[in-house]
């Protein structure tokens, strides 16, 4: 760039701000993670001006550009992951601290976007619990000028009058390429680079060709309100279930590179307010202030695991905001303006050195297993309720990744008996059918599960994310109406994930086709009703608060949660005739609250799965209506005559 541009600090304003307000709960904001997208952008634009221009005056450097980029984004990034893994040590139990060490190294490597890809999964409640989670983004940037200035340098030499048109042609390649993906492998569309470049892409095109079709001011101001339209219904209209990045992510990214192309114009009447003194400021820090706010909103969610007071949530966004002034200030600026390190050598030292002590750090992490040794055993035992799952998971329950036949589902009960119950579900059955089984066993009876995640049983329904449900459900459905034998079939859900805007009717629709089907069959349909979730793991918190001394009574569920969240659930099912239903909730809350330990044992393995031990416990409702069972072996004498007491 040959001069400051102002509204380029104003366009950074608006991309960091609704990432952190987003990430601090600000539900209005739910599109907020687009800043992200609008940061590459910006990021290609700037980087590619300065690495073309000199490619074009025979002054570009593959060692003063990669001096650039560690006096820009490393010191900062260095402090929050020194405080980072400090903080993380007084209050993350070993599974997940283990998890911060691999992130640790990742990031040091700059690949965190691949490890977190790796780690991805339904299950995989930890990742938005990793204090390193935000590096992602930072990796996929590194990761492109990792090859980017070579990729320019070679094209520029070898096709000089056809760079414009071959980035062009990558760029196109990309989007392609993302568009696809994220409806067939979001996961990788989300996190990987070659689904992520194009969208850096955009702003090096604007950097290279941009400036050959100026407009006039007004026409400038246009593009600029265009621009900004573009953005703030992005942040205000997309959600958590809208497919991304794909072609949703275009919006935000034509909307920065119109505000990018139109701000170069001078005369552009919107200029002074993308260049105004609040804007620029937070443009300023926005480095600082995108580093030091995951860290510290992930870590207040262990201090208050049941979520925060708003003064709480104020103070969370004040203290990030106080740690990126100073970290800018103290940080940023004294090793961009070289008064720190100020040779090459002595950076390139510098960072070759801590880079290595970072990653010996977070391997020392992994090695110890989180250092568990730090816990006492009570933390130990809640964090080990995580692993207290059905043991016959791997090779029982379904997802895309694995294609089980109906006969090859396992039965649970009386290993020579013939099934006469099955439970057709979701993850959420996977730990019920075994309980159940425990009890058909005292009479000679069995249950065969059929259960596959995120795929509820509803014919005819499925996610973006499970493309095999369909065809999954469609084999049950025609195993139960081939086998008469099976007289009694159960159905659970994770309701409330399909009682969405995006799959509401679908879901509602298959679901009521699929107890057509078995009514039709003459089979009995029962039902069982959402089981009380919370919006944390509850092993992980538990295991903080042990770690830190504190009892876990604080960690309830509350039952006006519980009704709020699952209303549409509650009023679909409630609407169903000719069924029978089971009330978990009637178990598991009492009064105001709903419990997630009996006698000090957890009762869920991650936020809304009961584990082996709950599962058992909730499983005594069920006695009534599976006959004949005069008695039943339960997790305890206790817990058995509760549940009983509460089924009367």
């Amino acid at each position: 760039m040959d001069t400051y541009r102002k509204d380029i600090d104003g366009l950074r304003a608006f991309a960091v701000l609704p990432v952190v307000l987003f990430h601090a709960g600000y539900s209005f904001l739910s599109g907020g993670y687009v800043g992200v997208d609008i940061f590459f952008v910006i990021s290609g634009y700037l980087i590619t001006s300065i690495i073309y221009r000199e490619i074009n005056n025979n002054q570009f450097s593959i060692l003063q550009f990669y001096e650039r980029r560690i006096r820009r984004i490393y010191p900062a990034a260095l402090a929050v992951a020194l405080f980072t893994t400090i903080a993380a040590a007084m209050i993350i139990p070993p599974s997940l601290f283990k998890k911060v060490g691999w992130a640790l190294v990742f990031m040091n490597l700059y690949s965190t976007n691949i490890l977190f890809f790796k780690q991805a999964g339904y299950f995989d409640t930890d990742s938005t619990l990793n204090p390193f989670l935000h590096t992602w983004s930072l990796s996929v940037e590194e990761q492109f000028y990792l090859f980017f200035p070579l990729f320019l340098l070679a094209v520029t030499r070898l096709f000089k009058d056809k760079t414009f048109v071959l980035l062009f042609a990558a760029t196109l390649f990309s989007f392609a390429a993302s568009c696809y993906a994220t409806y067939q492998w979001p996961t990788s569309a989300f996190y990987l680079i070659p689904f992520r470049a194009w969208e850096l892409a955009i702003g090096s095109l604007l950097a290279i060709r941009g400036r050959a079709f100026m407009p006039a001011p007004k026409i400038a101001g246009l593009c600029s309100a265009i621009g900004l339209l573009c953005i703030f219904f992005s942040i205000l209209a997309f959600n958590e279930d809208t497919p991304f990045p794909g072609f949703a992510a275009l919006l935000p990214c034509i909307g920065a590179a119109l505000l990018l192309y139109a701000g170069a114009v001078a005369g552009n009447p919107l200029n002074r307010f993308m260049g105004s003194q609040p804007l620029r400021y937070f443009g300023l820090i926005s480095y600082s202030l995108y580093l030091w706010h995951w860290p510290i909103f992930v870590l207040a969610r262990f201090l208050f695991p049941t979520g925060l007071s708003t003064t709480a949530q104020i103070a969370q966004i004040a203290l990030a905001w106080i740690c990126a002034h100073l970290s800018w200030r103290f940080i940023e600026a004294p090793f961009r303006h070289k008064t720190v390190f100020a040779t090459r050598p002595q950076l390139f030292r510098f960072f070759a050195g801590s880079t290595a002590a970072m990653v010996l750090i977070g391997c020392a992490i992994v090695y110890a297993n989180g250092f568990a040794l730090r816990l006492p055993a009570n933390s130990l035992r809640y964090e080990n309720a995580a692993l207290d799952n059905n043991p016959e998971r791997a090779k029982c329950h379904g997802d895309d990744d694995k294609n089980i036949s109906p006969e090859q589902y396992c039965v649970y009960g009386a290993k020579t008996a013939t099934p006469t119950f099955a439970l057709w579900g979701d993850s959420h059955g996977a730990e019920l059918t075994p309980a159940i089984g425990s009890l058909l066993e005292h009479s000679q009876q069995s249950i065969k599960m059929f259960t596959y995640s995120q795929c509820p049983p509803a014919l005819g329904f499925s996610t973006t994310t499970r493309h095999g449900c369909i065809a999954h459900n469609d084999k049950v459905i025609a195993y139960l109406q081939a086998h008469p034998e099976i007289t009694t079939v159960f159905l659970i859900a994770h309701y409330r994930v399909y009682e969405t805007g995006v799959y509401h009717t679908a879901f509602e629709a298959g679901f009521a086709r699929s107890i057509a089907a078995l009514k039709a069959s003459t089979k009995k349909v029962i039902v069982i009703y959402p089981v009380p979730g919370a919006h944390y793991s509850i092993p992980l918190m538990a295991s903080s608060l042990a770690l830190r001394g504190s009892a876990i009574d604080t960690l309830t569920i509350s039952k006006a949660l519980y009704a709020e969240i699952n209303s549409n659930t509650l009023a679909f099912l409630n609407g169903i005739e000719g069924v029978e239903r089971l009330h978990p909730e009637n178990v598991l809350c009492a009064g105001d609250s709903c419990r997630i330990a009996i006698d000090d044992h957890l009762l869920y393995f991650d936020n809304s799965h009961l584990n082996m031990f709950g599962a058992r416990y909730v499983a005594g409702l069920m006695q009534n209506q599976i006959a004949p069972i005069a008695s039943s072996p339960l997790v305890s004498t206790n817990s058995a005559t509760l549940a009983a007491d509460k089924v009367q």
